[in-house]
């Protein structure tokens, strides 16, 4: 029996969509590990669980919630703080999935 190129281009068509699966999963995985943990936690490895998290939105965690999980940190805590402001906080917002 003969492959043909219709089928192969199929095939591969399925890998990549599988693939594509898989790590918006573990993106997903790795994000929701990350909003548990601190950013003292998270210091060597933060790139791993927020790889589109900006320079300026790390400072702002390291420095002023260094010992509270993101997860718990509210409009409030974070706006009030030095160099925060409303798009960081959207971005904040936008890589945990909050919709605050």
């Amino acid at each position: 029996m003969e492959i043909t190129e219709k089928q192969y281009l199929e095939a591969v068509h399925t890998v990549m969509q599988y693939t594509e699966q898989v790590n918006r999963k573990t993106v997903k995985v790795l994000r929701d590990t990350g909003m548990t943990k601190t950013p003292k936690q998270l210091y060597y490895d933060w790139g791993n669980y927020f790889p589109t998290m900006k320079m300026r939105l790390w400072n702002i965690l390291y420095f002023y919630f260094k010992d509270k999980k993101v997860c718990d940190i509210t409009k409030e805590e974070f706006l009030s703080v030095r160099n925060a402001g409303m798009k960081s906080w959207v971005e904040l917002c936008e890589l945990t999935g909050n919709k605050s």
